[in-house]
């Protein structure tokens, strides 16, 4: 038996992706961070290969810190 209601169906927008995205990003970071003080991670030998990652790893922190101005002004705008 039918009652009538419809209930809406929720598909995930591309921000809530894209959130998702760099919440795991931000916790691979962490995580190769702490197991590089903790000692778990070996130092790379190649300074050329380490030298490729520091542009990408700073792009990608970069991307993350300036998507949190972006918050601050949607939700002064809907006050």
């Amino acid at each position: 038996m039918s009652t009538g209601i419809t209930h809406p169906t929720t598909q995930p927008t591309p921000d809530t992706l894209k959130n998702w995205i760099m919440v795991v990003l931000t916790l691979i970071f962490i995580s190769l961070y702490g197991a590089a003080l903790v000692g778990w991670l070996k130092p790379l030998a190649d300074e050329k290969m380490v030298m490729r990652l520091v542009p990408i790893i700073f792009v990608i922190i970069g991307y993350y810190f300036g998507r949190l101005p972006e918050f601050v002004d949607q939700a002064s705008a809907l006050e």
